[in-house]
C-alpha cells in the first residue's frame, strides 16, 4: 500500500476520514506491513503483504487479525461486543442503551408470558435496593457501548472489570446494600494493587 492512499480512506464503521499510519515494514514507498487507525472511532486495520484490509469487523477473518495483533502487541478487536459500539457510533449512547434494553426487555417479557408469570407475585419479598440492579445494568451497558469503539475491547473491558472489582471491595468492606462485611486483609489489598498495576500496563 502506498502512503498517499491514506488520504482517500473512509472508515467503514464511523465514516471518519482521519487516519494515523504505523509502519512496520516498507519497500521504497510501498508499505508491506503496518496499521492504519481511524482517529474517530479508534478502529485499526492491518496492512499485510502490501495489502490494506479495510473490511468492517463482522466481515473480517478474526484468526488473521488475532495473529496480527499478537505479533505487534495490538488490542485485538473482534465482533463479539461490537453491536453496542456500532449503535453508539451511529445513533448515540442513550439511544444505544435504549435499544439494547428494549430488546432484552421484550425477550424476557415473552419468556415470562410463556411461563405464566413465574414467581413474579413474590416480588414484595425482595429488599427495595435489589430493584436497582436494572439501573446499574444500564450504566454497565452504556459504558461498554461508549468505551469499546473509542478505546478498543481490551482497554475498555479492563477498565470496566477493574471498576467492578473496586466497587465489590467497597461493598464488602462497609456492608453496603445488605452485603455481609468482609474486611480488606493484606492478601486482598495486595491483589487489588496487582489489579491496578495490570490496568496501568494494559492502558499504557
Amino acid at each position: 500500500m502506498y502512503k498517499r492512499v491514506i488520504d482517500f480512506l473512509c472508515c467503514p464503521r464511523c465514516m471518519g476520514e482521519n487516519f494515523s499510519l504505523l509502519i512496520y515494514s516498507i519497500t521504497r514507498d510501498d508499505i508491506q506491513e503496518g496499521v492504519v487507525t481511524c482517529q474517530s472511532c479508534n478502529l485499526w486495520f492491518r496492512i499485510e503483504n502490501g495489502i490494506l484490509d479495510l473490511l468492517p469487523l463482522h466481515l473480517r477473518r478474526n484468526d488473521r487479525y488475532e495473529a496480527f495483533s499478537k505479533k505487534h502487541h495490538l488490542p485485538y478487536q473482534s465482533g463479539i461486543a461490537e453491536p453496542a459500539g456500532i449503535m453508539d457510533q451511529k445513533i448515540g449512547s442513550k439511544e444505544s442503551v435504549f435499544f439494547t434494553y428494549a430488546g432484552g426487555g421484550l425477550l424476557i417479557t415473552l419468556v415470562m408470558l410463556f411461563s405464566r408469570g413465574g414467581h413474579l407475585s413474590t416480588w414484595q419479598n425482595a429488599p427495595w435496593y435489589s430493584f436497582t440492579a436494572g439501573a446499574l445494568g444500564l450504566v454497565i451497558v452504556g459504558a461498554i457501548g461508549y468505551t469499546v469503539p473509542r478505546l478498543g475491547m481490551a482497554k475498555a473491558f479492563t477498565l470496566i472489570v477493574a471498576s467492578q472489582l473496586v466497587m465489590a471491595i467497597l461493598f464488602d468492606q462497609f456492608g453496603l446494600l445488605g452485603a455481609p462485611i468482609r474486611t480488606l486483609g493484606v492478601s486482598r489489598l495486595f491483589g487489588l494493587a496487582l489489579t491496578i498495576l495490570g490496568v496501568w500496563l494494559v492502558l499504557g
